[in-house]
């Protein structure tokens, strides 16, 4: 049976939309992405990766853009190792980025400690 153009499958106890229906999650910017990804399982629980996928876009954006088209059809093995590329990637981005500010800091505060003007203090 339907109730507002959900289907109830029986096996897994879950209502799901009919094929080609829009459904939406709200989410706002002060959402990080394990809270987005809690609320799409938890809106879609127990989909069938076989004949459901779900993508994660701009309110701005109409359509999917070329970056993420080149991906929809590669097999989840395939995702996997460019998921791991870009996480290996984006760790050496950060450990540049935190070594650069150590350096940097490290000669500020020894400029800083240098030039430490005479304190007057009058009574």
């Amino acid at each position: 049976f339907s109730i507002n153009r959900h289907f109830y499958n029986y096996k897994t106890s879950i209502f799901t939309p009919s094929f080609g229906t829009a459904t939406k999650v709200r989410i706002t910017s002060q959402m990080g992405t394990h809270q987005v990804i809690e609320q799409l399982l938890h809106k879609f629980k127990g989909p069938s990766e076989d004949i459901m996928k779900v993508f994660l876009m701009d309110s701005n954006e109409q359509e999917v853009s070329n970056d993420v088209a080149q991906y929809l059809n590669l097999e989840l093995p395939i995702l996997q190792q460019v998921l791991i590329k870009l996480t290996e990637q984006e760790n050496r981005e950060i450990l540049t980025t935190m070594t650069k500010y150590h350096k940097r800091h490290g000669v500020m505060s020894r400029l800083l400690s240098s030039h430490n003007p005479p304190i007057e203090t009058s009574v």
